[in-house]
């Protein structure tokens, strides 16, 4: 019961999360307007670097607006599917960004293309699979996100792509022109598929880093458990070996006390009559070859007892 209330928790809070970044353009219509009056000027002036820089906030404006959309998309997957690594899923992941796509373009009337968010769906649902499914699982979640999404955000400002479905959305279109007019697409061209290339390598090391890290930390886990047993063992071993070993010392000391014990009786007989200071030794000797024999009884009951 519990879990299925924090799993419905997690849903709501991931619904909460894409419709914000769903309505997010609404909300700060200033970077729009930015875009477009730089984009402006930079074909006024024949600014290259006023182009860029227009670029660059084009890539950040959709950062924010689709990692809400990609952090809600894989809380609602965990809320539907109780293990990020089965298909479930990932096909709840890929089907909730489609769906806030198509939200996302219908409400804002953008043609931000779908092969893009397929894409960018498809490299994060691949390098999840080798994140440790542990309380750090939404922060690595989130850097693997973000490194994707600046990767193919990229893309879309390839012109040489453009035919293939990405970067047909407005701004992506005006940028792309001006960058035609201004250099022959040169600039994107370049800039945008190193920037690509980078990003994805960095997000792939990432991966694999944390991938590594957590194999090899739950393999100084095991050997840490073996170690320990190992020890448990040798020491279980030791100890019922020294037992052994008093067992077989306190047995062979019986044989010296019973021929001790024996000779002090004959002396006690040749010296009963003749000298009583020297039965009284006797006595003695014979009591205190009692006590001893007692205690040997003792030890080797306890061993017995032990190893049973």
């Amino acid at each position: 019961m519990a879990h299925a209330r924090k799993r419905l928790i997690t849903g709501m809070i991931g619904l909460v999360l894409v419709g914000y970044g769903t309505a997010l353009p609404s909300l700060y219509e200033n970077w729009s307007g930015f875009i477009i009056d730089h984009l402006h000027d930079s074909i006024v002036k024949g600014d290259s670097g006023l182009l860029l820089i227009t670029t660059f906030v084009f890539i950040a404006r959709y950062i924010i607006i689709f990692f809400f959309q990609y952090f809600g998309a894989m809380l609602i997957s965990h809320a539907i599917a109780r293990f990020p690594d089965s298909m479930i899923f990932s096909v709840s992941f890929i089907g909730c960004i489609v769906l806030a796509a198509a939200a996302f373009n219908l409400i804002h009337y953008e043609h931000f293309s779908y092969t893009g968010h397929l894409l960018t769906a498809g490299i994060v649902t691949l390098l999840q699979l080798y994140i440790p499914k542990q309380k750090h699982y939404y922060v690595i979640f989130s850097i693997i996100s973000v490194l994707v999404l600046i990767a193919i955000l990229w893309l879309h400002l390839i012109p040489a792509l453009t035919p293939f479905g990405l970067g047909k959305n407005d701004f992506a279109a005006s940028i792309k022109r001006a960058d035609q007019f201004l250099t022959g697409s040169s600039l994107l061209n370049t800039i945008a598929a190193i920037f690509f290339s980078v990003f994805l390598t960095i997000a792939v090391i990432f991966t694999l880093l944390i991938y590594l890290v957590n194999k090899q930390a739950e393999t100084m886990k095991k050997y840490y458990i073996q170690e320990e047993e190992l020890k448990e063992t040798q020491s279980a071993l030791m100890e019922s070996k020294v037992y052994q070993e008093i067992g077989m010392l306190v047995h062979d000391l019986k044989t010296p006390l019973v021929t001790i014990e024996g000779l002090i009786s004959l002396i006690d007989l040749r010296v009963k009559k003749e000298n009583g200071i020297m039965q009284d030794y006797c006595t003695q000797m014979n009591n205190s070859i009692d006590k001893m024999k007692d205690m040997i009884s003792e030890i080797l009951y306890e061993n017995t007892k032990g190893s049973l």
